[in-house]
């Protein structure tokens, strides 16, 4: 039996992490970060107490996934997911069942996110051989691995997080990431999430890094996810620390290795020259062994004892650095072990011995016993980690250096002509090695062949891994696969015709763009859809060069780098034309099919010289995308362009737009593209909305996020709760359930750093309709600093229906000019702005500039097609009129928004606003002295008001008061003015407070001869 390595000090951190994982398996997920230099005993520290844990709970699943400098996406939670896919444990489902471990994983992934198969390129071969072992291939929904198009990153880091969550619902899992300050851009962005999502789960998260090698982003997420609960175990000892605690450590790790006690002065020297460094300790022991300095001895009885060999005082002076001792040690080996050595260094820290042998024309089998036995063994410089499967099925045998350090260390020491032709000696026998899928590792190949001026294979390898980088969503690393592609590219261009090198550079560039539309590099602080811009533009003349094919990926790629920047469409589209003229010549429906579908949503904001306006510019597009994506039976993308149709013919015409989405959801189902069917479910509710059948509009609405949260698509899920909110916030009874969604929708943004504008913008809405004057400014202030320009004026403009609420009317006037000012520069000017600024000047009684945007509003309002719109822009025009004293314009006005509202909304007694129309409606027979037909309107719009706690249930009291005095019942007349009262000085509402108190102290006088309007 292979002893357990030993393990001395660290009691309090270890108790600490026993305590933490603990609380993590009582279903209160728990985050460690472990911190120290280089040797201070991280990675034994974590080992040691995944050793007690599993030894305490034999339930625990432990992986751990290792970091390492190759920068490859999503590498160490990849390597976790793998372990649990390998793992031939059986454990209890909840059903009390006997399942593998690998199977509830194989599940899971395939139920929550198939796609991260491919994303994170997991062993499709093994998965499809798992497959078959549980019976899948005769299932209708068999694995098959594609990698998705146009995903948010985030919806990555959803589906991983959503995996792990379900995965401990099974068994307890721990988590362990190892050298966390290597790790790339993307696994730092996922561990970010994944460390916020775990709350209330069965997972522990333990990660070891170098604090002083750690990047800046590492540095701010662990401070992030301090406020989560996460907690660090320094283990750096700092200068103040007691030396008593060094030398106790000293003295533990002498006794537990040597089973003796040595002398206070040597633990002394030992102190001063390591600081308590595990790793600078151990090396120098190791050491002082090979030197002859500590000797073993038998005792007569034949028991073993270790001592030193002479007094302190004849050891030599002892190297002051750990690099010293390791070149002692590794210039001990003989020339042949040392060469061995030097050439694994090559590969990194982990090594394959078929590699070595294959490089230096060795026998492997003999070369694995020079391995084991001396360098393992012997010398305990390489650590065997035993056989592993390649992805092309073959077998190979794993070795790793004993600490990077050593690696480190020898590999410095290569002279720089050795390195190239060993680099070149590597790359070569890894590519036999993995064929023929060496792909799999093109961004390692690429590495090993530029560094040994194999330019050919150094560009070819490049761009495949830059390519396949930019298909898993890992920006940074195909940033830098592309450089590296384009550095080899530069060296070989004097052997290249014009032709291939502008056909290789283009290929090179094209995935540098797209890494810059994904975000690129994150460590470089830029405008990355600038940049990708850029890299394009200033490399055009390249295109006349090229092959077709490849000019019309190259002007799709500028079209779709300008719709990210915004702003300018006519751009986008010009770029997206020349491509689409190029994929329909070549013959590329797919391609083609898939352009139509982009210009159908850019067509609708370019203003057309033509007959077609550009909402059916956009249809004409869409339907000719559909037609070619039909005809290639490409259900996934029929099902994208129908559930777009759905939205842009939703306005004029219900029944198509029903229609299509119906068939939107049927191919989405069909192609079993999960994200499809959420589409063309929200699309679906787009339309209900439109026709004031928020009803339906909600169900297809929750059946959209039981579907994103079943596979964890968090940014769908988050957007999807806002639209649930803002359908909720139409109906007076569903106000608290509004606001519920709302900061569930604000709540998820903020954690995923996806903008908040749209769900604070509702929530601000319900605050204002409930009278929280303060938390809807606040709510709008908040979207203000997320928005652009022209957002902020929309912001701006709702901050100035609140002051008109508020009876603030002048500094609503300065809201309602700005945004107005700020629409007409975009060209996009608004007959609701309009109406709403004449209504508040129709209120500051400016009758003049009330009527000139009055007219401006109607000019634009003819061309609404919209009912639902047609309905909200009469009411308004009827309360505009009624200030105005148009009364019987405004009746006739409001007459039709109501009669549309009640023919068409889904509960109309519960709609706000069908009770706004009826307090509208109740007003304007009021002021027409039609106070019995008023009674009735006012008396159900008061009812709904009260239910939602609505700001108006105070006026609709008011003008009931009114109605009944026009009757002359005074006793129910003052009963209403004094609840009315009431409200209006909880709301703070001044001058309708004063008509209130002047309508009580007056209702001895005639009705007719009141003008609560011009108490205004």
């Amino acid at each position: 039996m292979k002893k357990r390595p030993f393990f001395v000090g660290r009691e309090a951190e270890l108790e600490r992490l026993a305590a933490l994982s603990e609380e993590a398996f009582a279903g209160k997920a728990r985050i460690a970060f472990i911190t120290g230099e280089a040797g201070m005993g991280k990675t034994d520290l974590a080992q040691e107490m995944l050793r007690i844990v599993q030894e305490k709970r034999g339930d625990v699943v432990a992986v751990c996934g290792k970091c390492t400098v190759s920068d490859a996406s999503y590498l160490p939670f990849r390597t976790m997911l793998e372990q649990l896919l390998s793992n031939e444990r059986e454990v209890r489902d909840s059903s009390g069942k006997l399942k593998k471990v690998m199977e509830i994983a194989f599940e899971t992934i395939w139920t929550i996110g198939p796609d991260l198969i491919g994303v994170l390129g997991l062993p499709i071969k093994a998965l499809q051989v798992l497959a078959d072992k549980m019976g899948w291939r005769t299932k209708k929904d068999a694995p098959a691995v594609s990698l998705p198009q146009d995903l948010d990153p985030r919806q990555i880091y959803g589906w991983y997080s959503k995996i792990m969550q379900e995965i401990s619902t099974k068994f307890p899992l721990l988590l362990f990431l190892d050298d966390l300050h290597w790790a790339d851009e993307s696994s730092i962005n996922l561990l970010f999430h994944l460390g916020r999502e775990l709350e209330q789960h069965n997972i522990f998260l333990v990660a070891s890094y170098r604090p002083y090698e750690a990047g800046k982003r590492l540095a701010e997420i662990k401070t992030s996810l301090e406020r989560y609960g996460a907690e660090e175990l320094a283990l750096d000892r700092s200068a103040e620390e007691d030396a008593a605690d060094i030398k106790g450590f000293v003295r533990s790790f002498l006794h537990e290795k040597y089973q003796t006690n040595f002398s206070a002065q040597f633990e002394t020297l030992l102190v001063e020259h390591t600081r308590g460094n595990a790793l600078f300790l151990a090396e120098l022991l190791k050491n002082m062994e090979e030197k002859g300095q500590i000797v073993r001895t038998v005792q007569t009885d034949g028991a073993a004892q270790w001592r030193l060999a002479g007094t302190v005082a004849d050891i030599a002076v002892l190297p002051k650095r750990i690099e010293a001792i390791l070149r002692e040690r590794v210039e001990r080996l003989d020339k042949h072990l040392h060469d061995l050595l030097a050439c694994a260094s090559v590969q990194g820290d982990e090594f394959f011995a078929q590699a070595v042998a294959k490089a230096q024309q060795e026998d492997c089998g003999g070369l694995i016993d020079l391995l084991d036995e001396q360098l393992a063994q012997k010398h305990q410089l390489i650590v065997d980690h035993g056989g592993k499967d390649l992805p092309n099925g073959a077998r190979v045998h794993a070795f790793s250096f004993r600490h990077n350090l050593l690696r480190e260390y020898v590999y410095g020491k290569i002279s720089k002509t050795k390195k190239e032709h060993l680099h070149a000696k590597m790359g070569a026998a890894l590519e036999e090695i993995c064929q023929p899928e060496q792909d799999k590792i093109a961004g390692v190949l690429a590495g090993y062949f530029l560094a040994g001026h194999i330019l050919p294979k150094a560009v070819s390898y490049a761009l495949k891994a830059a390519q396949s980088a930019n298909e898993r969503y890992g920006s940074a690393e195909a940033v830098r696969c592309a450089r590296m592609g384009m550095e080899a590219l530069s060296e070989w261009r004097q052997v290249l015709s014009e032709q291939d090198y502008a056909e290789q550079k283009v290929r090179l560039l094209l995935e540098l763009a797209k890494a810059e539309e994904y975000g690129g590099d994150p460590q470089e602080e830029k405008n990355h859809i600038q940049a990708g811009i850029m890299l394009l533009e200033e490399n055009l003349p390249l295109v006349e060069q090229i092959a077709e094919e490849l000019q019309a990926d190259f002007y799709a790629e500028l079209g779709r780098l300008y719709d990210r920047k915004g702003g300018k469409p006519q751009e986008t589209k010009k770029w997206l034309d020349k491509s689409l003229v190029l994929y329909e010549h070549l013959g590329k429906k797919n391609h083609a099919a898939e352009l139509y579908n982009f210009l159908g949503d850019v067509c609708n904001f370019i203003s057309s010289s033509g007959e077609d306006a550009p909402i059916e510019q956009s249809i004409l597009m869409l339907k000719k995308g559909f037609s070619l994506a039909k005809e290639i039976q490409n259900f996934s993308l029929q099902s994208r362009i129908l559930s777009r149709l759905t939205w842009k013919v939703g306005d004029k015409d219900f029944s198509a737009a029903e229609k299509y989405s119906q068939e939107a959801l049927k191919l989405s189902k069909i192609s079993l593209d999960t994200t499809s069917e959420v589409r063309a479910l929200v699309a679906r509710a787009y339309i209900y909305r439109r026709y004031a059948k928020q009803k339906t509009s909600i169900a297809c609405l929750e059946d959209a996020i039981n579907l994103s949260e079943r596979i964890g698509n968090i940014v769908s899920a988050s957007e999807i709760l806002n639209d649930i909110g803002f359908d909720n916030s139409a109906y007076l009874s569903c106000k608290d359930n509004a606001k519920y969604f709302l900061k569930q929708s604000i709540s998820i943004k903020d954690k995923i750093g996806s903008k908040k504008i749209a769900s604070l913008s509702n929530l601000g809405w319900i605050f204002a309709e409930q009278g929280e004057w303060k938390e809807a400014e606040n709510c709008w202030i908040k979207a203000i600093a997320e928005a652009n320009e022209r957002s902020q004026s929309l912001y701006c403009h709702n901050i100035g229906i609140l002051y008109t609420l508020q009876e603030r009317h002048k500094e609503a006037e300065d809201k309602f000019i700005g945004r107005i000012k700020t629409l007409e520069k975009y060209k996009s000017p608004s007959y609701l702005v309009y109406l709403r600024a004449a209504q508040n000047y129709a209120r500051l009684q400016n009758e003049n500039e009330s009527m000139r945007l009055l007219k401006l509003s109607i000019d634009l309002f003819r061309e609404e097609i919209n009912q639902k719109d047609k309905s909200i822009y009469l009411r308004m025009y009827a309360e505009t009129l009624r200030i105005l004293g148009d009364y019987k314009t405004a009746k006739v006005a409001n007459e039709k928004a109501l009669e549309w509202l009640l023919n068409n909304a889904e509960d109309p007694d519960d709609y706000q606003p069908v009770a706004q129309a009826r307090l509208i409606m109740g007003k304007i027979l009021v002021d027409m002295q039609s106070y019995q037909e008023a009674v009735p309107y006012l008396d159900k719009a008061s009812t709904a008001f009260a239910v939602g706690k609505h700001y108006a249930l105070g006026e609709t009291m008011m003008y009931l008061g009114k109605a009944h005095l026009g009757f002359g019942r005074r006793a129910q007349a003052e009963e209403l003015l004094l609840k009315a009262l009431a409200e209006f000085q909880r709301l703070g509402l001044r001058l309708k407070e004063a008509e209130t108190r002047k309508l009580l102290g007056l209702n001895s006088c005639p009705w007719h001869h009141l003008q609560p309007e011009g108490l205004l």
